[in-house]
């Protein structure tokens, strides 16, 4: 299943790269809090914040808001479903011309696997987008949201992490995003996502983590995005 999914994801950049007329982009930083409560032994409800800027920290890029909740069916198995605000502002050299709304329902499940110090986690997740549709208003002076379109997405998330000591640990993964219409129709590559980081657990309940995160985004059959992105974490739990 990994060498599966590695040869799709690389088939699938080089397939694009070579399409690609236009890339731009410029580093970004991102920050992260995700909180986790545990409600009982079976059942985890949390939330995560993502505020997001590009050209360093001069523009505002997106904010999301994504509260779900998990079923633990057995230590190696969870399932997950949640919703996503995101608000995605204009940026870049190809900005958008107003902010655009996103609300997106999704379903996952994740497998995990144990190799001595090192976790392997597989996360495959769906999701039903409404993006905003921005059309120029009536008196054409700017533009507005007039109602969503309709998408699906499919991303595969492969995980490592590595403990260094009690307190340490590197945390690495690679996703593939898959676009496809209202139907599942025209299915094509969205974007890539690469991330290296180490972390440090300042107690059983709290970790802090610093990574580098390489994205590559396809905006239009030949125009692509690449951000170099520095990306600090906050993980909390709560609960019992």
């Amino acid at each position: 299943m990994i060498r599966f999914v590695l040869v799709c994801t690389l088939s699938l950049l080089y397939s694009q790269i070579s399409q690609a007329q236009k890339v731009f982009g410029k580093p970004n930083v991102w920050f992260l809090q995700l909180t986790t409560v545990e409600l009982n032994d079976k059942w985890v409800a949390g939330n995560e914040l993502h505020a997001r800027f590009d050209d360093y920290l001069r523009d505002p890029q997106q904010f999301l808001i994504r509260p779900f909740l998990s079923f633990h069916n057995k230590e190696e198995l969870v399932f997950s479903g949640g919703y996503t605000f995101i608000t995605t502002y204009p940026y870049g050299a190809y900005p958008l011309p107003e902010n655009l709304p996103e609300h997106n329902i999704w379903e996952q499940i994740e497998l995990k696997q144990k190799f001595g110090k090192t976790k392997i986690l597989h996360r495959y997740r769906l999701e039903q987008r409404w993006i905003g549709n921005l059309v120029l208003n009536s008196e054409s002076t700017g533009f507005e949201v007039d109602g969503y379109v309709f998408r699906h997405r499919f991303r595969y998330r492969f995980t490592a992490l590595v403990d260094l000591s009690d307190n340490w640990f590197l945390h690495f993964f690679d996703e593939l995003f898959i676009r496809s219409g209202e139907e599942f129709k025209l299915v094509g590559f969205d974007r890539n996502w690469l991330y290296g980081g180490v972390g440090y657990r300042v107690n059983d309940r709290m970790n802090i983590q610093l990574a580098y995160l390489h994205q590559y985004i396809r905006r239009t059959v030949n125009l692509f995005e690449q951000h170099h992105t520095i990306q600090g974490s906050m993980v909390l739990t709560l609960g019992r």
